[in-house]
Formats: structure tokens, sequence, C-alpha cells
């Protein structure tokens, strides 16, 4: 699901400029693995496991999601990783794509 996800914000980008389908791909990736962190905690679903019952999984997780932000936004980090400079929009559907297998996997593990 991580890989379609990373294709549809690919795809998405593609009709702006190359190197926006793969400044979104990346964002898009990077971002969706950080949130399929809290899928591989457990086999429950987070309304028996509770989202605060390890601390450290979400440090991580805002760790390198400020880390991502980064390298999206601050100019000197945008040039060493040849990335496209994102406005809102596209920042809101790699957001999106990102947050799509979470959603899938999580109401999986509440259906089985």
């Amino acid at each position: 699901v991580i890989a379609i996800m990373t294709m549809v914000a690919y795809f998405v980008g593609l009709e702006m400029s190359e190197g926006m389908a793969s400044t979104m791909a990346f964002a898009t990736i990077c971002l969706a693995r950080l949130l399929h962190g809290f899928n591989c905690r457990s086999h429950l679903p987070i309304s028996k496991l509770g989202l605060t019952t390890n601390k450290a999984s979400i440090m991580a997780f805002f760790a390198g999601f400020i880390l991502l932000h980064l390298v999206l936004f601050v100019p000197i980090c945008q040039r060493l990783f040849s990335i496209t400079a994102l406005d809102i929009t596209h920042l809101m559907i790699i957001y999106g794509c990102a947050l799509v297998p979470t959603i899938i996997i999580r109401l999986l593990k509440c259906l089985l």
C-alpha cells in the first residue's frame, strides 16, 4: 500500500515536473514509513493498545517528521537532497498519500 501511494504522489507531481515528482515520492515514502512504525507496534488496534503507551516511538516519529521537513524546506538541505520547493497543495497531497496506508492497515487490524 505504501508503494502504491508513493507512486500516486509521484504521478501527481509529474504533472508539474520530474523534480516535483521525485520530491513528492521521496516525502511520501519517508512519511509513510514513519507512520508505519505505529502499525508495527502491535497486532492490536490503537483503541486497545493506546496511542501513548510507547513514548520512545512517538519521539522517534516526531524526530523523523522534523528531519523530513528540514530537508523539504531548508534551502541548503533542498540543494543537498535535490528537492523541489513544495507548495501547501503538494504538501497536503503528500500527507494524504502517506496517511492512507496507516488508515488501511489500522482498519484491517480492527476487522481481523
